[in-house]
């Protein structure tokens, strides 16, 4: 038995076929809208606006003027209404927990009851939904992943949409949208997913089709750019220059690039055996270990980064495989998107929310 807040309060079906999907990052913010054609998605239309800097700092609105003018901007040019938006992970805690085996209407009870042992904040200044484990012949207890969020960040998200002009139909978790894109639908192995965004990365376990453990790394696509600066004695500009044609373009690489991308790629590495590690040799409270993470997917525009999934996977020895962000959406080989592979990396979140509810 599997619960989401939208079971008990399905949307509407105009709304399904007209909401997009939307992620807010610290730099930018993503959109995509998927439509249904004789039962198969394609893309409607997506779209992005970057977000002044320090407008949001790791996922805090800063500046809730500058952002709801964004998002409106970005409203009116394309002519939005409904959105599914994915909420800052820096702000999410992210739990498993064991309860008794209850009817379904006194689950969210017992859940709400274990917010007090895993949250320090207290329970009526959250929000929180949950999803349980299906453990088959299990009669002794269930396990349940929950997220909770405090109220006032969804508050303040709420009140720029809505300055904006923009109905949030339902708020997301960044790191469940992002593995809703990138995992095989039906695929309940376990795997870590590196999600690399401009400022920092995101680590994800995801089992059973959920995400069950996220950490992250204060390291993204920028480090490499700064490091490149910083070791060829280059302005930022130029490295960045430097970069965008020779480690994602056809140009031959400097010879000084691979050291530099080496370095930058420890700080990656490392924080990621951490969190192998610890999912591979961890035990919930019922003394149960997860499955064993054997496969890693990688996305974000500096999976496509020359030599860069390559180098992690000799760190972590396990494979690094460049994630397909349409696969849950539609097949390639049926429907060519109108945006480039390199592009829609940066997608994975939105395209991951804007997904049909299973």
């Amino acid at each position: 038995m599997a619960h989401n807040v939208l079971d008990s309060f399905p949307t509407p079906k105009i709304l399904r076929m007209e909401s997009a999907g939307m992620d807010v990052s610290d730099g930018a913010v993503r959109f995509v809208a998927l439509e249904s054609r004789k039962g198969k998605s394609t893309l409607l239309k997506y779209g992005e606006k970057e977000i002044p800097e320090n407008a949001i700092i790791s996922g805090h609105i800063q500046k809730p003027e500058i952002v709801t003018q964004v998002l409106s901007d970005l409203a009116k040019q394309h002519n939005l209404t409904n959105v599914k938006v994915t909420m800052p992970e820096e702000k999410l805690f992210l739990f498993k927990t064991s309860i008794p085996v209850l009817s379904e209407k006194e689950i969210r009870s017992a859940v709400e009851f274990k917010l007090e042992e895993n949250v320090p904040i207290e329970a009526n200044k959250i929000n929180f939904d949950f999803s349980v484990l299906a453990h088959p012949g299990r009669r002794d207890h269930e396990d349940v992943i929950v997220a909770a969020i405090p109220k006032k960040v969804v508050e303040v998200y709420e009140s720029v949409f809505a300055g904006a002009g923009l109905f949030p139909i339902v708020f997301t978790v960044k790191s469940q949208s992002v593995s809703r894109s990138v995992v095989a639908r039906g695929d309940k192995s376990a795997f870590l997913v590196i999600h690399v965004e401009n400022q920092r990365t995101g680590l994800y376990v995801v089992s059973d089709e959920l995400v069950q453990f996220t950490s992250s790394v204060s390291v993204g696509e920028n480090q490499f750019k700064n490091l490149a600066a910083k070791k060829l004695s280059i302005s930022l500009s130029e490295a960045e220059q430097l970069i965008d044609t020779q480690c994602y373009g056809d140009e031959k690489m400097d010879k000084r690039l691979p050291a530099v991308l080496k370095e930058a790629v420890l700080d990656f590495t490392g924080e990621i055996n951490k969190t192998l590690i610890y999912w591979n040799t961890h035990k919930d409270n019922s003394g149960e270990q997860g499955k064993q993470i054997y496969n890693v997917i990688m996305c974000g525009k500096a999976a496509l980064m020359k030599g860069v999934p390559e180098l992690i996977s000799h760190g972590i020895r396990l494979n690094v495989s460049v994630a397909d962000v349409w696969q849950n959406a539609f097949s390639t080989s049926e429907f060519i998107p109108p945006i480039s592979f390199f592009e829609s990396q940066d997608f994975a979140a939105a395209i991951g929310t804007a997904l049909p509810e299973l």
